[in-house]
């Protein structure tokens, strides 16, 4: 790769960076030499993995998958490898293509992705990227009862979605942009640059989405072009059980609304109000259930008068989230806040596993 006698369609290189994915690595690569757009390059970036990652790469060489020169080492106090953002800045910059995909390790992608990206940017040539929406899928890559959220509306009808309106259902909904499974013009990653893992952590992500979004435009196929696999020893999901800071996402969404120009609607604002009171019961969640019961009173007091309990009634999560922060005020004023937290963590990881479970087949 790239494939020969395909000089009339633009090569899209897809980049993978991979840290000991040798359990999922075999069936993304599968997936990706499967897709019927044939112009393509596929290469991966070993995030200086410790078990067969790299083995699994060598293997496929002689399908045409490449194997980038490895990313710098990590810094010094820094664990064994570099932030996941620095290996996608990495692989991102070994991609010839006049398209950019960043697909990961452990995802399975539809056989037509890419040719549906491709014709969704030749389209519209001011898009700089364009995203395709996904289905949940079990740790062995099966269909799960879990179903992804809806595209708002104002998203799914939007052909070209710039930075207000982004901002704007992002404050709303939370972050709804799925990494895995966007392309990007080349000519746009020269420009914007690389990822703020320093600035914004697990969400720089959301903060290339929005830079994007404001030099020219983001586009989103509203059907479940691939896999995206769930499972609870996933980073993302480990580090919602541990934090007691607010997500990352709101260290963006912070920034942004401080930009000269940005309007943000004031029923956007009682939303974002919402959305981050209810974070902060996630947080005083996990307090609880250390045995932290001062402080997490101390920031639920300051969190339940902040939720818009009209709004939140109309999306059961967040109620929910909300009933359980009364409950777990109640239980922490009175002494027995780690084992509220607890009874909550074990209800909610019921429920994770419950919806982790595979569908039957019909």
């Amino acid at each position: 790769m790239p494939n020969a006698g395909t000089s009339s369609r633009p090569l899209v290189s897809i980049c993978i960076p991979a840290y000991n994915a040798e359990r999922t690595l075999r069936a993304t690569l599968d997936s990706l030499l499967a897709q019927r757009y044939p112009a393509i390059e596929i290469i991966v970036s070993d995030n200086h993995s410790t078990d067969g990652t790299a083995g699994i790469i060598a293997g496929y060489a002689d399908r045409g998958v490449r194997a980038c020169p490895p990313p710098p080492p990590p810094a010094p106090g820094e664990p064994s490898y570099i932030g996941a953002y620095r290996n996608a800045d990495h692989v991102l910059r070994q991609g010839t293509g006049e398209y950019l995909c960043l697909f990961h390790a452990d995802d399975l992608y539809g056989p037509d992705i890419v040719q549906r990206q491709v014709e969704r940017m030749e389209q519209a040539p001011e898009l700089g990227a364009v995203f395709a929406r996904y289905a949940y899928r079990s740790p062995a890559g099966e269909p799960v009862r879990a179903q992804p959220p809806a595209l708002p509306r104002k998203l799914a009808q939007t052909p070209i979605v710039r930075l207000p309106l982004l901002l704007n259902v992002v404050m709303i909904y939370g972050n709804m942009l799925p990494t895995p499974g966007v392309m990007l013009r080349r000519s746009v990653f020269a420009q914007v640059g690389g990822f703020n893992e320093q600035e914004y952590g697990t969400s720089a992500d959301l903060d290339y989405w929005l830079r994007v979004a404001a030099f020219c435009g983001i586009g989103i196929i509203d059907e479940p072009l691939f896999g995206y696999r769930l499972s609870e020893s996933q980073g993302g999901a480990q580090y919602n059980k541990l934090r007691t800071t607010l997500a990352d996402m709101f260290l963006v969404l912070d920034a942004y609304q401080k930009q000269p120009g940005i309007k943000v609607s004031p029923l956007t604002r009682r939303w974002y109000a919402t959305l981050r009171a209810a974070d902060e019961i996630t947080c005083a969640q996990n307090l609880c259930a250390a045995g932290r019961d001062d402080e997490a009173r101390s920031r639920l007091g300051q969190a339940l008068p902040t939720v818009d309990v009209s709004l939140a009634l109309r999306r059961p999560k967040l109620f929910g989230r909300y009933a359980a922060g009364l409950m777990l005020w109640l239980a922490a004023t009175a002494g027995v806040g780690r084992s509220a937290g607890r009874i909550v963590l074990w209800l909610t990881n019921g429920w994770h596993a419950r919806m982790l479970q595979p569908v039957s087949p019909s």
